[in-house]
């Protein structure tokens, strides 16, 4: 009941899911969001959608409960920098005073992503090669 969504075209598309951790109680701040594309936790949010009752909301969580409030061990890596939109982190702040002002973001199940690293790295030495080179040049000239 805590988790906020993100949609597209009238569908949620991705889930924020509070962590909480052992013996932490529901309307404690939260700091921990999990970021989670979840096909079954999203067919579950859809569904509920569509119920114009907040009568009709808490029967479907009564009969769904175990499958809405769960227990696991969460994995991931936290958003930052670009991975982060300001506009994004803003509004899911508005959405619930629970959540603290330091909050951050875990993307369920995301690993580093070794490409994308050795791509910067080799950029960086093109770049300090170059900068080397101009350098160099304006040595000798």
């Amino acid at each position: 009941m805590e988790s906020s969504y993100m949609e597209e075209g009238g569908k949620a598309v991705e889930l924020f899911v509070p962590a909480r951790g052992p013996g932490e109680e529901e309307g404690a701040p939260i700091y921990v969001l999990v970021a989670t594309d979840d096909k079954e936790l999203l067919a579950l949010t859809n569904e509920m959608m569509q119920f114009e009752t907040e009568r009709e909301l808490m029967s479907y969580f009564a009969r769904h409960r175990s499958q809405l409030h769960f227990k696991r061990d969460v994995e991931g890596l936290v958003r930052y920098g670009v991975d982060l939109d300001d506009s994004d982190r803003a509004e899911l702040a508005g959405l619930d005073d629970a959540l603290a002002s330091d909050f951050v973001i875990v993307d369920d199940g995301k690993k580093p992503g070794f490409a994308k690293s050795f791509g910067f790295l080799g950029g960086g030495i093109v770049l300090l090669l170059g900068v080397g080179a101009v350098a160099a040049g304006s040595e000798d000239g």
